[in-house]
């Protein structure tokens, strides 16, 4: 069965279902019979809260229902609970983003990850200044400007401390696809490294201001998107998402299922 995942990554929907009582299976990120099961328990326990007509219908439409629950509770949501996806769910899945930017992930944390990356608390004393500590290093292979294919880029400009990192990892992405498949996948399609602003929808610094992060191919991995639409979540893409792993780098669409084109060497 084909499920749209809106909201919560599947890994924080069943810890949520397994905090208010209704799940007990493992957080393993895969919705199943046991996912489904407490899903319709839950939605069950509050029916007096939510639009009658999906409890009716069919996982998708529930699964939104419970998102749009729990964002009610916390403030992001003022619509009626009823699973269905306008404007006034799109705004609180954002805000629900936004708040989970740089929240500690819900799963276990790779073993490549320990202690490798500052977390965006420790952020500065580990990378200096937003605009310091810069270095400019020569691309594996060349990457093109994702809103100008006619302008190729063979070096970019990335913070020391993780540039040695984010060069390992271009070399291991190349020695995995080749040039031919690297274009055919557009994994060449730069959406930039130094950028000093804001996170998007937020106040902080983004981690692109230290030039800690990446973003790849962004027309087809929207900010919003999740899995069920980024391309980054399709399986031709797993060795291109280990290869990050490998180097610690986290990938905000496997850890929060959206923003699928950014990658950062800074932890949840």
């Amino acid at each position: 069965m084909s499920t749209r995942i809106l909201g919560m990554s599947s890994i924080d929907y069943q810890l949520y279902l397994q905090r208010m009582g209704h799940y007990s299976g493992p957080l393993s990120g895969i919705e199943g019979d046991q996912t489904q099961l407490a899903t319709l328990r839950f939605l069950e326990s509050i029916k007096n809260a939510i639009s009658s007509a999906v409890l009716v219908s069919d996982y998708s439409r529930k699964r939104l229902a419970v998102n749009q629950f729990k964002f009610k509770n916390a403030g992001f949501y003022t619509g009626i609970v009823d699973g269905l996806y306008g404007p006034n769910t799109k705004f609180a899945i954002e805000l629900y983003q936004n708040s989970t930017r740089d929240e500690a992930p819900q799963r276990a944390a790779s073993p490549s990850r320990a202690n490798k990356w500052p977390t965006y608390a420790t952020i500065e004393q580990f990378y200096g200044a937003p605009g310091t500590n810069h270095v400019i290093v020569q691309l594996p292979y060349p990457l093109k400007l994702a809103w100008d294919t006619d302008t190729i880029v063979n070096r970019t400009t990335i913070n020391k401390n993780c540039a040695d990192s984010f060069v390992r990892i271009m070399k291991d992405i190349l020695k995995e696809y080749g040039h031919e498949q690297i274009t055919t996948l557009r994994l060449d399609m730069f959406g930039g490294i130094f950028n000093n602003r804001p996170m998007r929808g937020g106040s902080k610094l983004s981690t692109h201001a230290y030039a800690a992060a990446i973003d790849l191919d962004p027309e087809r991995n929207q900010l919003r998107w999740g899995r069920d639409k980024a391309h980054f979540a399709r399986p031709e893409y797993k060795k291109f998402l280990d290869c990050w792993e490998r180097e610690g780098w986290v990938s905000l669409g496997v850890e929060r299922n959206f923003d699928w084109m950014h990658f950062q060497a800074v932890g949840l």
